[in-house]
């Protein structure tokens, strides 16, 4: 089985996001991805939206999607969320899994900094999206990972940073986000 990890703070998860997992489904003839939100970020400030809420964005972002499997891994743990505790997390569930984990590209240019980067290049394929200009916002070198491969994402230019703004600005974000999570988004008065 080959199973893709997407993780992130996804606050919120956008079609971005949803758009990154179904080209690695594509490109690695993946059998599934889990999409695994945050739950304490390790190198970002806290979300501004609960874990709860953004699990609960993440399911409805990925219902009637059987390749798509939200996983509550890094929330239940309650404490800082590394991706090497993540990725162990996921073999000890899935031991037999050949596993992919998917970031961005400009994740990807510091990951020497991560936790454990040699122990992740070990476990996991690292799948790096290439999104249209990151590279050349980032304006730091790519490390170099002897297991990597690369998919690129063409049209999704879409942050959670500006779906944000737009909700705390009164702006439709159609478009940007799956329906169900604009509605959950607007039910609960996120972002405002």
């Amino acid at each position: 089985m080959k199973v893709g990890i997407l993780g992130g703070t996804f606050d919120p998860i956008h079609l971005g996001h949803i758009a990154a997992a179904h080209a690695c489904i594509a490109a690695l003839k993946l059998d599934q991805v889990l999409v695994i939100p945050t739950g304490v970020p390790s190198h970002r400030p806290a979300a501004a939206a609960s874990a709860e809420h953004r699990w609960h964005m993440v399911v409805a972002a990925c219902q009637g999607d059987t390749a798509l499997q939200p996983s509550r891994i890094d929330i239940d743990r309650r404490t800082p969320t590394y991706s090497i505790d993540t990725v162990r997390d996921v073999r000890a569930l899935l031991p037999d899994a050949q596993m992919y984990l998917i970031i961005g590209e400009d994740a990807f240019a510091g990951f020497e900094s991560w936790r454990e980067p040699d122990a992740l290049r070990e476990l996991v394929t690292l799948v790096i999206v290439e999104r249209e200009g990151v590279r050349e916002n980032t304006g730091e070198p790519l490390s170099s990972a002897a297991s990597a491969v690369r998919v690129p994402l063409k049209g999704y230019d879409i942050s959670a940073t500006q779906i944000r703004s737009r909700v705390a600005a009164g702006q439709s974000i159609a478009g940007m986000v799956a329906p169900a999570v604009a509605e959950y988004i607007e039910q609960h008065a996120l972002y405002r």
